[in-house]
């Protein structure tokens, strides 16, 4: 979990620009949007457990876990 640790903040900064971007061809935005917010939501959670060291290893595998899910989860519910 060493590069979750050290790229934490960047893994935010980049869903906070896709989630300001526009929804690629192909893709529904408005089906999107929603998901993108809870996708930024899970990796401001993330940054900030790292950032406390406030959580075990296995609780920041669930949580990138969960990120991870809503990631497919845009890839498979946004598509028109």
């Amino acid at each position: 979990l060493q590069p979750l640790k050290e790229k934490s903040a960047d893994l935010l900064g980049k869903a906070k620009a896709w989630q300001k971007s526009a929804a690629p061809e192909g893709f529904n935005g408005d089906v999107t949007k929603p998901i993108l917010k809870n996708l930024v939501k899970q990796c401001k959670l993330i940054n900030e457990a790292v950032n406390s060291n406030n959580k075990t290893d296995a609780e920041l595998k669930t949580m990138i876990t969960k990120a991870h899910d809503i990631f497919h989860e845009i890839k498979e519910k946004c598509k028109k």
